[in-house]
């Protein structure tokens, strides 16, 4: 008798133990490795992320599994909840890019009439930006990046739809906390009042800092060239900012805030992505009246 009851445990240990690989499902294969997981960070990205600098990420061995994935309305609220409290979260190491930026942010302050009059109304002004740069501004509206995201992530390899996917979180935190802080501090634009900046001057109808095209624009940047290069993705950026303040839509210092922030935002979401995977967010092309129309499948 008790060697039946041992035999039967035994049997009802394995099968369970069975149910559940069935259920697991089996290991990801050597092509389905996260390649995200071995950017490197560099510079402020590296000192924001709490690594040293020159050090890679942690490395996740493989890619989650896509039943596991986190819901992207449930991720993107933490990720903009988290973004929010980082400050309170600062460390010593954070010196790295934090004082530099501090140094950057004041000095355009500082001289910020004298960089705009330069970059703006002054003799650096010719035709070939005047009709080139609003076409360079309209790429860094998040609209317009959130809809070429959408596009990569649907036509786009692996690699890049993953990118995508984390570029359009970042984007979103860029979106929110730019209506949050310019209401903040509610400063004039330079179309409204180009005597200065002003911060809190509610006679204006429009809020200036930070430049919302800068921090989205970064924030994408930093998402998409920790896969592909950063050389190549944060020229690109610094062109949108640059364009902001030549069409005279912002002041050198909306621009320079909105850079940092932008890039905190890009490393935040891609730190997320490597710890909890990605979001669980494919776009599809579908039939519709006329043209198609672009379906976003999510798990909310």
């Amino acid at each position: 008798m008790k060697l039946s009851r041992l035999l039967l445990a035994r049997l009802g240990l394995a099968l369970a133990l069975a149910a559940r690989i069935a259920h697991a499902g089996p290991a990801p294969g050597p092509a389905e490795t996260s390649t995200a997981s071995a950017a490197p960070l560099s510079g402020a990205a590296a000192a924001f992320s709490g690594l040293p600098p020159n050090l890679s990420a942690p490395a996740a061995a493989q890619a989650p599994d896509p039943l596991a994935l986190r819901p992207f309305l449930a991720g993107t609220l933490d990720l903009i909840g988290g973004y929010g409290a980082s400050p309170l979260n600062l460390r010593w190491n954070d010196l790295y890019w934090l004082a530099p930026s501090a140094a950057a942010l004041g000095l355009a302050l500082c001289y910020n009439k004298t960089l705009y009059d330069s970059l703006a109304t002054g003799p650096g002004r010719s035709p070939l930006l005047d009709h080139s740069m609003p076409t360079v501004s309209a790429l860094g509206d998040g609209l317009m990046e959130v809809g070429l995201a959408a596009m990569a992530a649907k036509l786009g390899p692996p690699r890049l739809a993953r990118s995508s996917v984390v570029a359009v979180q970042a984007i979103i935190v860029a979106g929110v906390y730019t209506t949050l802080i310019k209401t903040a501090t509610w400063t004039n634009r330079p179309y409204d009042d180009p005597s200065g900046e002003h911060f809190w001057d509610f006679r204006q109808s429009t809020q200036s800092f930070p430049s919302g095209h800068t921090f989205s624009a970064f924030a994408a940047a930093e998402a998409y060239g920790a896969e592909y290069g950063r050389e190549w993705t944060y020229p690109v950026a610094a062109l949108i900012g640059f364009s902001r303040v030549y069409n005279q839509d912002h002041w050198p210092s909306d621009v320079v805030a909105g850079a940092v922030l932008g890039i905190a935002a890009g490393v935040q979401a891609r730190r997320a992505a490597l710890s909890f995977g990605d979001p669980n967010l494919r776009f599809s092309l579908e039939p519709g009246q006329g043209t198609p129309l672009l379906v976003a499948h999510a798990r909310f």
